[in-house]
């Protein structure tokens, strides 16, 4: 089942989405936002397939709670993730500083490998 799965271990930047050329599909698990601007306008004109996924951690009232989110462009619908995905970086520090953040991104995973 984990055949043609390739993990590639470079940061993408302006200077080399050209890299995503070679790909079918992208995942993009990204814990800032302001790379998406480039990378999904990129993997759209160059009709790439990909799932972007995110999760906002919180503590109120000293309880913690979080949100997963997992959204796909898709060659029908390119432009899914407009409104669904933020392009800006918020200050979270609940999500640097909690041990339970592998565990949402395990499931966060988990999500996007279903849809």
């Amino acid at each position: 089942m984990h055949r043609g799965i390739i993990p590639h271990e470079e940061n993408i930047t302006v200077l080399n989405l050209d890299l995503l050329l070679e790909m079918d599909y992208v995942f993009v698990s990204i814990d800032i936002s302001p790379p998406k601007k480039n990378i999904f306008p990129f993997l759209i004109k160059h009709e790439i397939p990909f799932i972007d996924v995110g999760m906002g951690v919180n503590i109120a009232d000293d309880r913690l709670f979080g949100t997963l989110r997992t959204t796909s462009s898709t060659l029908e619908s390119p432009d899914s993730y407009i409104g669904r995905v933020s392009l800006e970086d918020v200050e979270d520090d609940v999500y640097t500083s909690n041990i339970q953040i592998s565990e949402l991104n395990a499931l966060n995973a988990a999500m996007a490998v279903i849809k």
